[in-house]
């Protein structure tokens, strides 16, 4: 494992499953997904349970596996003994326990692996903390990643980046965004307006499954948004089979999720129909829409 920054670039990810988007319209089982990485085998991605909602991240070949956010360290073992696979390397994206609070178990059984996570001395068992621009390389499984910072959610929370895939933390949801604990909206807009900016095929990995509570607060905001309308009748047929929303596109989330939106003019105007409540004058600048917004979801 290196966070130097000499690696050579690593292709664009590609999905071998049937997942198919052509106007929101789908034919998908599952999202279990597969990346390519630079020597041009497949790496897969798959979701872990964890808990009531969240999603740890598995990216794994025949032989080893890195994980994202392992706050439950039971699933992650049994998934790694069912699967025949070594853990090499840990993912931490936000100090928040159900995202860590399973670095002290998997370092006892996998005591020579790294962990990578933010510069937060108080986030224990972090081997290599990194910083803004910084780029890791995942030695067994050949992908390249860049590290974002995208405060807001919490202050020390990164993001991990590759050509076609974000791992985001709870920085943004499908069809929401991660409340403030510790940011402010000026942070939290910026963060997501970094993650507007990357390109539109980029699947975004998540680690929370609150699809439906989200479209719910969305269409209070839109409810006219006929790809929305759409998007939900394909959530509620993956949740009523159990099956995971995420990751999901970000062409998709540009289309109806209200955080990434806040230019849109009947955004706005939700936003300025709700200043009175919020005690704001006025909801004019981009800044003053999404913390609108986001009042109005902590309330929903």
């Amino acid at each position: 494992m290196s966070n130097k920054h000499d690696i050579s670039p690593i292709v664009k990810a590609t999905e071998l499953n049937d997942y198919a988007i052509d106007n929101l319209s789908r034919n998908i089982l599952t999202r279990e997904t597969f990346y390519s990485n630079s020597e041009g085998n497949i790496v897969k991605i798959t979701p872990i349970n964890a808990f009531t909602d969240n999603y740890i991240w598995a990216l794994h070949n025949d032989q080893h596996c890195v994980v994202v956010d392992p706050g439950d360290p039971a699933v992650v073992l049994a998934f790694l003994k069912a699967h025949n696979l070594q853990l090499s390397a840990i993912l931490i994206t936000h100090h928040h326990f159900d995202h860590t609070g399973g670095i002290s178990e998997l370092t006892k059984h996998y005591p020579h692996i790294t962990v990578f996570g933010p510069n937060n001395p108080n986030i224990k068992g972090i081997t290599h903390p990194l910083v803004d621009t910084d780029t890791l390389y995942l030695d067994e499984l050949k992908i390249e990643l860049s590290v974002v910072t995208v405060p807001g959610h919490t202050l020390d929370h990164i993001m991990y980046v590759a050509p076609g895939m974000l791992f985001c933390g709870d920085t943004l949801f499908s069809c929401g965004c991660g409340r403030l604990f510790e940011g402010t909206p000026a942070q939290m807009f910026d963060s997501l307006r970094k993650i507007s900016q990357l390109p539109r095929e980029t699947l975004i990995y998540c680690t929370h499954e609150y699809t439906q509570a989200n479209i719910a607060f969305a269409e209070t905001v839109e409810p006219h948004n006929k790809a929305l309308a759409q998007y939900k009748l394909w959530v509620d047929q993956q949740r009523s089979n159990n099956k995971p929303t995420i990751p999901t596109l970000l062409s998709e989330q540009l289309q109806f999720n209200p955080f990434l939106r806040v230019h849109v003019d009947s955004i706005q105007a939700f936003a300025q129909s709700i200043a009175g409540d919020l005690r704001q004058k006025t909801v004019t600048d981009p800044v003053q829409v999404f913390a609108a917004l986001r009042q109005a979801k902590d309330d929903f």
